[in-house]
């Protein structure tokens, strides 16, 4: 969801239209409905789960996914979103998510890559943007030292495997 957001938001404001305004505003929300009380939405919720249980169960739900792969894009969406909307839900989920993995960065991260890192400076740098504090901008340069110290004289990052005792897929 979040990768089709971020591109629709790019076009529309490459073409300066507004004509996804309403569909990107309405995907916003409904995602924001399923993402639960600690910031995080999980790696996905299948249809069937949420015609079962309501947006409301997966809302009101504690789910821990210290997953910037599958949660940063988002939280980056829902900052974009404060910012263009002023709804403070946007911020203080995107925030609770962010804090609890930065809390645990980079040894508890699901899979604790480059590739997690990666996607983490997105939502660091709208979480920067629109609430400048110490924390958010060590949060940030963090991650960005971290994954440069990877990066090669070519220019290339090269990708590191995660802690081999956690992590979605293990390192062989």
């Amino acid at each position: 969801n979040a990768r089709t957001l971020l591109g629709a938001m790019a076009v529309a404001g490459a073409l300066k239209s507004d004509a996804w305004d309403q569909p990107i505003v309405r995907a916003l929300y409904a995602n924001l409905r399923t993402t639960g009380a600690l910031g995080f939405r999980s790696d996905n919720i299948p249809l069937a789960q949420l015609e079962e249980h309501g947006w409301k169960h997966f809302h009101d739900a504690e789910t821990l996914n210290l997953s910037p792969h599958f949660e940063a894009y988002l939280w980056a969406c829902y900052l974009w979103a404060y910012d263009r909307t002023g709804d403070r839900e946007f911020l203080e989920t995107a925030k609770r998510g962010i804090q609890r993995t930065m809390a645990a960065y980079p040894d508890q991260w699901r899979w604790g890559e480059n590739l997690d890192r990666a996607r983490m400076l997105l939502a660091l740098a709208w979480l920067v943007r629109v609430e400048d504090t110490a924390e958010h901008r060590g949060w940030l340069n963090a991650v960005a030292q971290d994954l440069l110290a990877n990066q090669h004289a070519c220019g290339g990052i090269a990708e590191q495997p995660g802690n081999p005792n956690s992590g979605h897929f293990q390192t062989p």
